[in-house]
């Protein structure tokens, strides 16, 4: 992506690469050359090499992935991605009762229930992804750092969520690139609020890359589901949404609700309270997708269970 390269270039300009990337020129080359990150043997100095075993582990991992990829397109397929169906705001735009239709809307339950399947699939298609991406690189022969974790079911903060568990790649990409040398002239949160900013931007952008313009092409069926127009601007307000949830974790997280809850809680349970709170507004970043053709391309992919009619 031509934004991760920007990223990686800032990076490198505030002087913020890994220990050892700068120690030769071929270290350097290799690490930027590749998506993933490379991990670097603290003792040498050189990159981490990677058996067949790892590199076997990494393929099977993929594969596990694409059979997840198509058992959840399986399930939500027939219903459109959308089990609980559609929820439309009836009410004047603009007016009192259109602001207050919209509040509500965030905690109609149908919606949180969609955007809980929206968020699931979401991880599967973006683990499937980087697991594919980590396989191709592990045949360069060089160990790559995690990329994701268990991230729904596994996060025991909203800070655990975003800068341990999900899309570590982006995450990395983010601390080193604008997250570090905004810090080195402001405060902690303005540099982290200047990095959910640039994730949104970033995430707006590949809207663009995605959902092409159809105005000049002539169609023979152009449905709002295939021609359908991107929604801007709501993708920023998600990650500025999340952002805020960190600064508010920073400033109660050691009240002793807090401090109780992250001890006697089940990680899955303390799991599903962090995701819960971005939860009501999880559409503004997956309604294009599940509104769009998006998931019905991918399933072109995917082994699958489809319902065949007797006519």
């Amino acid at each position: 992506f031509p934004v991760v390269t920007m990223f990686r270039c800032s990076e490198a300009m505030y002087g913020f690469s890994p220990p050892f990337v700068e120690n030769s020129r071929k270290s350097f080359m290799m690490y930027y050359a590749n998506t993933p990150h490379i991990l670097f043997d603290p003792k040498t100095g050189q990159p981490t090499r990677s058996s067949w075993a790892e590199v076997m582990a990494k393929l099977n991992a993929f594969i596990q992935f694409v059979f997840l990829a198509g058992a959840a397109s399986s399930l939500l397929s027939p219903f459109d991605y959308q089990p609980w169906g559609e929820r439309i705001v009836e009410a004047e735009e603009g007016t009192s009762t259109s602001i207050l239709a919209n509040i509500l809307d965030l905690f109609y339950l149908p919606n949180l229930l969609n955007n809980s399947v929206s968020a699931l699939l979401f991880e599967i298609y973006l683990r499937m992804m980087l697991s594919g991406i980590v396989a191709v690189s592990t045949l360069w022969g060089f160990e790559l750092e995690i990329v994701m974790k268990l991230a729904l079911l596994g996060s025991t903060s909203p800070s655990d969520f975003w800068g341990r568990k999900w899309n570590l790649i982006i995450h990395n990409n983010l601390k080193r690139g604008v997250f570090k040398p905004v810090r080195r002239y402001f405060s902690r949160h303005i540099a982290m609020a200047a990095s959910f900013l640039a994730s949104g931007l970033f995430h707006e952008w590949i809207l663009s890359g995605i959902f092409m313009t159809y105005e000049r092409i002539n169609l023979d069926e152009c449905t709002p589901r295939i021609c359908h127009k991107p929604i801007y601007g709501k993708t920023v307000g998600f990650f500025l949404w999340n952002g805020a949830i960190i600064s508010m974790e920073y400033f109660f997280s050691s009240f002793f609700l807090f401090q109780w809850l992250k001890r006697s809680l089940p990680t899955p349970i303390l799991s599903l309270l962090v995701v819960s709170l971005a939860l009501p507004v999880a559409h503004w970043m997956t309604h294009n997708y599940i509104v769009s053709d998006f998931f019905y391309h991918g399933e072109l992919g995917f082994p699958m269970l489809v319902k065949v009619s007797k006519d």
